[in-house]
């Protein structure tokens, strides 16, 4: 029977709780699914600067479910975004099955996410009055 250990971190720079539940790794897992160090991201703001996220370090690895829980504006969906390639960070490095996501150019990330990540929004920003297979092929255009 496999035994899962549930962790509960709370990243420095990160306004929210990040839950990992894990199996145990074979030895053959030693690198890491995700790795995110000294990330930091900043929004222009008129005059001012916002930092969303500030010196955040993360090593997901291969098998861990990963749970970000935090109020609105947290930085949730930001951190999705960088590890994903859907945004850059203003600095530091995300690393995603060893590949340095903000390194890619334009057309890398393109590819990148679309062989390896998996994305499913909460707002599908579908045409209501279209079909399934219309919406389809409309986004295909």
């Amino acid at each position: 029977m496999t035994s899962w250990a549930v962790k509960h971190r709370v990243l420095c720079g990160l306004e929210c709780r990040v839950s990992v539940v894990s199996m145990p790794r074979s030895p053959d897992q030693v690198s890491p699914a995700a790795e995110l160090s000294r990330l930091l991201k900043s929004y222009r703001e008129g005059e001012r600067e916002r930092v969303v996220l500030r010196d955040v370090d993360l090593c997901v690895a291969r098998g861990e479910i990963v749970v970000l829980l935090g109020r609105s504006g947290s930085g949730k969906s930001t951190l999705l975004n960088l590890v994903s390639g859907i945004d850059r960070p203003t600095s530091g490095i995300v690393r995603v099955e060893g590949v340095d996501v903000a390194a890619l150019s334009e057309t890398e990330h393109t590819l990148f996410r679309r062989r390896r990540i998996g994305f499913i929004f909460q707002f599908f920003n579908l045409i209501p009055t279209l079909t399934v297979e219309e919406n389809l092929s409309h986004s295909e255009e």
